[in-house]
């Protein structure tokens, strides 16, 4: 009896951490730490599965853990901030021991339960906002810092409420549908995020294949396509960046600049390209050595950034990052990395599971060409929470 008491507290306590961590993904970095911290407590005790269950074998994983220890292969030796890098980078780590206290959680589907109350509660606020954008000037400035972080997590978890609904009948299908269109509008008309932007139309293109008979497939991303543009037209969020893209690409072709998002990121993307081109092989490192070689190549092309932009290791494009940093080794690991579910989902095609786990890694993958994916917090930790859920039904792989 006192061994079934400990059990089911062990599994109410794992639940719970598993449920917070989605809960506060959208909006609370501290939440994320917390619940992250209770979740490694709670891997003490089931630490030997990742021997026994081979989770090193299972591709994604593998992939993940590689490019990790790459990363500090690349830094050892280096300068101080590239140990900074490598605790950048320690998503990678998570990714199996969520896959193993998944599997061992009786309560695993808390986790999406959290991540949809946590959405949902994070889309009113932006909600509220956009319609009360005087109310709270406090309120407006916290909801903009968190504004692409946000706006990721929470066109992740639109898709996810729409597949969820797949698996429902009823009232709750409808409740979840209705969620993830309401979640999807306020990523629409409430972020002024572009990657938010595009990773929710790619998913909502993917939704749309997903979710349709098989001989209304393309049909349906038709008209899902032409809802979006017409909606996206009628956004001011969407209007005002697609606006700004437009001024930034004109003044790139006259070999001006403008000091806008686009403008900066677009100079940023330049001296990345050029970082690439001084040290394509194995990179110029990650950490100061980043930043030396950034500065160099500023230095080289005579425009020179303001100071604030100098100052940040991030070209805002993960691809960029991984070739730039970690050369063609690097870039390599990174995209066999995004790759892997898809291959996943490629050989098990009656899987829907594997589907639409396939279908969110490509989505990060179209937000890694014009962001920092996996180096920043929130992005990363959402898809790797995602992605050991969707892999783990796996089976172990045994040892050959």
């Amino acid at each position: 009896m006192k061994s079934l008491a400990l059990k089911l507290s062990y599994q109410r306590a794992l639940g719970v951490s598993l449920g917070s961590l989605g809960f506060f993904l959208p909006f609370s970095t501290a939440g994320v730490s917390l619940s992250m911290g209770a979740l490694l407590v709670l891997f003490g005790p089931q630490a030997t599965h990742l021997y026994h269950q081979r989770a090193w074998r299972q591709p994604v994983i593998a992939y993940g853990l590689l490019l990790w220890g790459y990363v500090v292969l690349r830094c050892v030796g280096a300068s101080g901030g590239s140990w900074e890098s490598i605790h950048h980078y320690r998503e990678l780590l998570l990714i199996p021991v969520l896959w193993i206290l998944l599997r061992r959680s009786d309560r695993a589907h808390w986790m999406i339960v959290g991540l949809l109350a946590g959405a949902a509660f994070t889309a009113s606020l932006y909600a509220a906002q956009a319609l009360l954008p005087d109310a709270h000037a406090g309120a407006a400035t916290w909801l903009a810092q968190r504004r692409i972080s946000a706006g990721f997590v929470l066109a992740l978890a639109s898709f996810v409420a729409w597949e969820a609904s797949g698996q429902t009948r009823g009232r709750g299908r409808v409740l979840l549908r209705v969620l993830a269109v309401a979640i999807g509008l306020t990523v629409l008309f409430a972020i002024n995020g572009r990657t938010a932007h595009l990773v929710l139309t790619l998913l909502a293109l993917f939704a749309a294949y997903r979710s349709s008979p098989k001989r209304w497939r393309w049909a349906s991303v038709a008209i899902v396509a032409l809802a979006i543009g017409v909606l996206a037209s009628q956004s001011d969020a969407v209007r005002s960046r697609l606006h700004e893209t437009h001024l930034a690409t004109v003044a790139l072709g006259d070999g001006s600049s403008v000091s806008t998002s686009s403008g900066i990121r677009y100079a940023i993307w330049r001296l990345a390209f050029e970082v690439v081109r001084e040290h394509p092989m194995l990179g110029a490192g990650w950490g100061q050595d980043y930043d030396r070689a950034y500065v160099a190549a500023n230095d080289h092309t005579g425009k020179r950034l303001d100071a604030e932009f100098l100052r940040s290791p991030n070209p805002h494009s993960e691809f960029l990052f991984q070739w730039g940093a970690g050369g063609l080794p690097a870039l390599a690991l990174f995209s066999l990395w995004l790759a892997a579910p898809v291959w996943r989902a490629w050989r098990q095609r009656a899987d829907a599971q594997a589907g639409a786990l396939a279908c969110i890694a490509l989505a990060f993958a179209l937000g890694s060409m014009v962001n920092s994916m996996l180096w920043d917090f929130a992005e990363a930790h959402a898809y790797v929470m995602l992605l050991a859920f969707g892999l783990r039904g796996d089976p172990p792989v045994a040892a050959s």
